[in-house]
């Protein structure tokens, strides 16, 4: 197998069935190997990078000294490309390792790239709104970061929290539809956040 020259190329590898391990073998300089409990970035930081995790598990927290778990990543998942879409430039959460866990490293432009390739483009919007599917039906969206960040993510999708079907998204993350209807009024009375964005955005394909 040849190496990987770009995020895309590495998607479209795990999703032809090429093995984590193999393509962590074929990879270089930007693998990157953390301990239990390894700070991978934290609140603040500047958002600069995308993680594809390989193996492993990853806890999406907030800060401070009792940090409050958000989310628990498995692999194979994109992490921390949502600031890169939406124009952040700081992180809105803190991202660690809960065991050892392998990733390999994308930078903004490697994320841009990617997203100049159609099928990735349609991957990556299909992605994004599982997540934020995900992070609307466990409940996080009380925490005020992640109402930014949702916020963010809808601005670079072009939509609003009025533009997604409640019935459709509670399908998708087996949540109630009164609860999905609680939580997008919650995000519009949040409003959205205006940011700038890297490139022309597409609908979200599969919402």
């Amino acid at each position: 197998m040849a190496d990987p020259i770009d995020l895309a190329a590495c998607i479209d590898s795990l999703n032809c069935g090429v093995s984590p391990q193999k393509l962590w073998d074929s990879w270089g300089a930007r693998s990157v190997k953390t301990r239990s409990s390894q700070r991978v970035f934290d609140v603040g930081d500047p958002a600069d990078d995308a993680y594809l995790l390989l193996d492993g598990l990853l806890a999406v927290t907030t800060a401070g000294d009792k940090p409050q778990v958000l989310l628990i990543l498995r692999s194979p998942v994109l992490w921390g490309d949502i600031e890169l879409v939406a124009g952040d430039e700081l992180r809105a959460t803190a991202l660690r390792s809960v065991g050892e866990a392998r990733m390999l490293c994308f930078d903004a432009d490697d994320l841009l790239q990617a997203r100049e390739q159609l099928s990735f483009l349609r991957w990556h919007e299909q992605d994004l709104a599982k997540r934020l599917a995900r992070i609307l039906a466990n409940g996080s969206i009380g925490v005020r970061t992640l109402e930014q960040r949702v916020a963010a993510v809808l601005d670079a999708l072009e939509l609003g929290a009025h533009e997604i079907d409640p019935t459709q998204l509670a399908l998708m993350t087996g949540a109630s539809i009164k609860a999905v209807q609680r939580t997008l009024r919650q995000l519009e009375e949040f409003g959205r956040k205006s940011a700038p964005l890297r490139q022309p955005t597409t609908m979200v394909y599969g919402m």
